[in-house]
């Protein structure tokens, strides 16, 4: 950016021959920039950093203002002409601009949302200023308008007129021609395809993440819930059904957290079947330990921890120490306004779409693919794009159409 702002400055003073001629060419941009910037912070505080940034982008339409304004003051001489002449159609191209960008305010994306807020107000802004501001700081600064040397180097070139009527022929051919082959566009929504790797790139992708990007992809598994026990339950489902596919053979690489959060009903199917065993066999099991023990050379306490365990029959969850011991804490969340657990697998790529299918029934839990994510983006916009084609081609419609009857 500060490039290309260089070298405009650069034409500007070889163009005009003044060395201030730069800094009054950026006085719009200036205050259409810092408008919007206090528009903005009393409309949407929260203003996406992105938005700003691709919000220098209007710089260029800004500068036009500038030159439409300067490049006509050189010509006719006179700042009363030139805002008599230049005023309807600087307006009639800012109000277009501005109608266009403030479309982005109903898409599905909040950035673009606020990129056309701010852009627009830059450039509303940027007009008035040429308009009102510009001729009295040129007034102010004395600056000499009238003497201005045209530069010789430069030269539009001279069209024949015998190949006029030849090319607008081929143009309109040319026309007739896009037109109907415009039917045979389509949007590509797979962002697997919107990209070139190279070997040497997939390899280390593989090296790395432990799959091939290829032919596998990695798959998460997200249970949430306002309720514990219902996101312990989505969670222990999934887990479930991850050691069936696991058994078949159709995943791999899994890490799921099920075994160690079960679900408050089995639980207690599992506790009272753990307390009816030791009922039954209690006095069987811990006689034959001894003898075992005393026969092996073990002292009569060896096996005190397991007896303290067996008549314990009060279940005790996890530790968070020992879940971060095994690599699982940062696998769960829990807190007062929502439980969350996530899972993941690796799966083939084709047999991607029949596996994720099988999770999508299971309550409070979403399945998340990163590719799949990138394409319902890119089909948003896709959607965005054409509903703001048509939004901004009737805008400018109607526009025009009122300009035209009012003149």
């Amino acid at each position: 950016m500060i490039l290309s702002l260089s070298l405009i400055m650069l034409i500007l003073i070889l163009y005009y021959r003044k060395l201030s001629i730069p800094i009054l060419f950026i006085l719009p941009a200036v205050f259409g920039g810092m408008l919007a910037l206090g528009l903005m912070g009393f409309l949407r505080p929260e203003i996406s950093a992105i938005s700003l940034a691709t919000g220098a982008i209007v710089i260029g339409i800004i500068l036009d203002y500038s030159f439409h304004f300067f490049t006509h003051l050189q010509h006719v001489k006179s700042i009363e002409e030139t805002l008599k002449e230049i005023s309807v159609p600087l307006l009639t191209g800012s109000v277009t601009t501005v109608l266009a960008l403030l479309a982005l305010n109903y898409t599905n994306s909040v950035v673009l949302g606020d990129f056309g807020l701010f852009a627009a107000m830059a450039l509303a802004g940027s007009a008035f200023f040429t308009l009102a501001g510009l001729p009295v700081i040129i007034t102010l600064t004395r600056f000499d308008y009238t003497q201005h040397k045209t530069i010789k180097w430069f030269k539009l070139p001279v069209i024949n007129p015998s190949i006029v009527k030849y090319a607008i022929i081929a143009i309109l051919l040319i026309t007739v021609y896009f037109y109907f082959e415009a039917s045979n566009i389509r949007f590509n929504s797979d962002v697997e395809t919107l990209s070139f790797h190279p070997t040497e790139l997939k390899n280390k992708e593989a090296e790395l993440t432990g799959i091939n990007p290829s032919i596998e992809k990695k798959i998460y598994l997200i249970a949430s819930a306002k309720n514990y026990n219902s996101a312990v339950d989505a969670n222990y489902k999934a887990g479930t059904l991850i050691k069936n596919l696991i058994t078949h053979g159709i995943i791999k690489n899994t890490l799921s957290t099920a075994d160690y959060f079960i679900p408050d009903s089995l639980c207690k199917q599992r506790q009272l079947r753990w307390n009816y065993f030791w009922q039954q066999n209690k006095t069987r099991v811990t006689n034959q330990i001894k003898l075992s023990a005393d026969e092996a050379g073990f002292s009569n306490n060896a096996f005190a921890p397991f007896q303290e365990m067996i008549d314990d029959s009060i279940y005790q969850p996890l530790s968070k120490d020992l879940l971060k011991t095994m690599g699982l804490d940062l696998m769960f969340d829990s807190s007062a306004k929502e439980s969350v657990f996530i899972s993941s697998f690796t799966v083939a790529t084709s047999q991607k779409d029949s596996v994720k299918a099988l999770f999508k029934d299971i309550p409070h839990l979403t399945v998340f693919d990163r590719s799949e994510m990138a394409s319902l983006l890119l089909e948003s916009v896709r959607s965005d794009f054409n509903y703001l084609l048509y939004l901004t081609a009737g805008m400018v419609f109607f526009y025009f159409i009122a300009y035209l009857r009012q003149g």
